[in-house]
């Protein structure tokens, strides 16, 4: 390796961040070494629900229609998918059911006002402080 890295750094690029424009963030996992681990297939899809431009009722009806996977702490969706054999048809899989969630929010035909949101799955519970007085004394020498 150290006598390669003089050829590697010909062929550095700066970090360049994603444009705004690039509101679908997908992350996905790679294990090396080992070949057709189902992990590596797996793709996770994120994006803000607020730049996905719905408003009012088709707003309201995507939340209904991702049910657990919108927090709405962070106004965030979050999808996976790893049914497909290969990491790019989960991706491709996931672009098509985000594209069929927003169509459907946009339908006209009902807008589930008489459905209540439900968002008992996102209640944080505070964890408990460990008491310091249950911690062992340490001796000193």
């Amino acid at each position: 390796m150290k006598y390669e890295h003089p050829t590697l750094v010909e062929h550095a690029k700066p970090f360049r961040p994603p444009p705004a424009s690039h509101i679908l963030r997908f992350e996905r996992s790679i294990t090396m070494g080992e070949r057709h681990l189902p992990s590596d297939r797996k793709v996770l899809l994120r994006v803000q629900v607020a730049q996905l431009g719905l408003k009012g009722p088709a707003l309201r009806k995507f939340v209904l229609l991702a049910g657990s996977r919108y927090n709405p702490v962070t106004d965030e969706l979050k999808m996976s998918e790893s049914r497909e054999p290969s990491s790019l048809l989960n991706k491709r899989r996931l672009a098509d059911t985000l594209n069929a969630l927003v169509a459907e929010a946009n339908k006209k035909d009902d807008s589930f006002a008489d459905v209540p949101l439900d968002f008992k799955y996102c209640d944080y519970k505070p964890k408990a402080k460990f008491p310091l007085a249950w911690l062992p004394k340490v001796q000193q020498k």
